[in-house]
């Protein structure tokens, strides 16, 4: 039997069907995981998810999810060119529209290629990106503060910052009042966290998107007042050891463009996984 392709509608049946498999390179997964789990929950914030799946009889070879209007998220690992190009294919029959992909760099350059050939349509590298796993915290001589939840008095504070945070990030640049939204949903989940120097907030952090085994630390924000201090080491390794009690491994995604990022957190313990790239089409 050859290769197949499938789109879910029901987001628990797909979860059941694909967990698994996501879960045998979880770090790594975490991204279309954690979103995975989300759009599972009957409150979810994700309506009509493309859920889908490449599969050979009855093995996963690749599962996909897009919230709209994201882009495509591939599972990790690499693909047959037959897969990616099925995968492509499908999409493009069916007029599902999307702007781009983010997934393993191999599996990126064959889907660029297809979805090329399909549509005559380029792309450019958006990020060109590193999933981190960290089991232990190095100990190391941190910049001195505390970490502490953010509430509702950070709320002001943290609103701003995300939107300082998002000018920065490739796909959406957030308003003070959609920074205030954000700001209050991450308060009320429990998942922000602020590096208190002398009392005063210096630097924050997220934790987001846990799954089986593992969590994701992003959000990772420091004003640039504050900056060359060492308090967002400080910061992500006090959160590091804080979810490490709960959680068998953190993990998160670091831009290859920025150096200093990259460096800071091999220093703190977190090692290379695997690589990832997001490609937008043009």
């Amino acid at each position: 039997m050859g290769l197949r392709f499938t789109i879910y509608e029901n987001p628990q049946e797909f979860l059941q069907r694909t967990e698994r498999f996501l879960l045998k390179r979880e770090a790594e997964n975490n991204l279309p995981l954690g979103l995975l789990y989300q759009a599972a929950e009957p409150d979810s914030p994700y309506k009509n998810p493309l859920l889908a799946l490449a599969e050979r009889e009855a093995e996963i070879i690749a599962a996909l999810i897009m919230t709209p209007p994201h882009y495509l998220i591939w599972s990790a690992g690499d693909i047959p060119d037959e897969a990616a190009a099925l995968v492509l294919r499908e999409l493009f029959e069916r007029n599902i529209s999307f702007p781009g992909i983010v997934a393993p760099k191999e599996t990126a350059r064959k889907a660029e290629a297809e979805w090329k050939k399909l549509t005559g349509a380029g792309s450019e590298t958006v990020m060109d990106q590193r999933i981190y796993i960290l089991e232990k915290v190095n100990d190391l001589p941190y910049a001195g503060g505390t970490l502490s939840l953010a509430s509702e008095k950070d709320e002001e504070l943290a609103a701003g910052w995300i939107s300082d945070f998002s000018r920065a990030t490739p796909e959406n640049t957030l308003s003070i009042e959609e920074g205030r939204k954000k700001a209050r949903q991450f308060i009320s989940e429990r998942s922000l966290y602020l590096w208190l120097k002398d009392g005063r907030p210096v630097s924050m952090a997220k934790k987001a998107r846990p799954t089986k085994h593992g969590v994701v630390v992003n959000l990772v924000y420091t004003p640039d007042e504050e900056r060359k201090k060492g308090y967002a080491s400080a910061c992500v390794a006090a959160l590091s050891r804080e979810l490490l009690k709960s959680y068998k491994f953190c993990s998160l995604y670091t831009d290859l463009a920025n150096p200093t990022s990259n460096h800071i957190y091999q220093e703190i313990g977190y090692k290379p996984a695997a690589d990832s790239v997001m490609l937008k089409w043009v």
